[in-house]
C-alpha cells in the first residue's frame, strides 16, 4: 500500500505505456511516405485495369455488331446498300 501512497505507480504506468513500443511501430515519416506511395500505386493500377477493360470491351462489341450484321445480310434482312452503310458506321467507331 505504501507504493500507492507515493503516486509512483500512476506515473510508472503512464510512462511504461508510452515507452512500451506498442504505440510507436518505429516507421515514423518513412512509414507515412511508404503508405502514401502504396496508395497511389494501387489507385493507378485500378485505373489502368479499368481503362484496359474498356478498350477491349469496345473492340469486342464492334466485332459482335459486325457478326450480327453479316448474319442479317446473309439471311436477307438487310440489303447490300444497308449493309455497307451500317458496316461503315460500325467500323468508324
Amino acid at each position: 500500500m505504501e507504493y500507492f501512497a507515493h503516486g509512483d505507480v500512476h506515473r510508472d504506468v503512464i510512462e511504461g505505456a508510452a515507452n512500451s513500443g506498442h504505440m510507436d511501430w518505429g516507421w515514423g515519416w518513412l512509414g507515412m511516405v511508404t503508405m502514401a506511395v502504396l496508395f497511389v500505386l494501387i489507385v493507378l493500377l485500378i485505373a489502368k485495369y479499368l481503362t484496359s477493360n474498356a478498350k477491349t470491351g469496345s473492340a469486342s462489341h464492334d466485332q459482335d455488331a459486325l457478326a450480327i450484321l453479316k448474319k442479317r445480310y446473309a439471311s436477307g434482312e438487310v440489303t447490300k446498300k444497308q449493309f455497307d452503310e451500317i458496316k461503315k458506321v460500325i467500323t468508324d467507331n
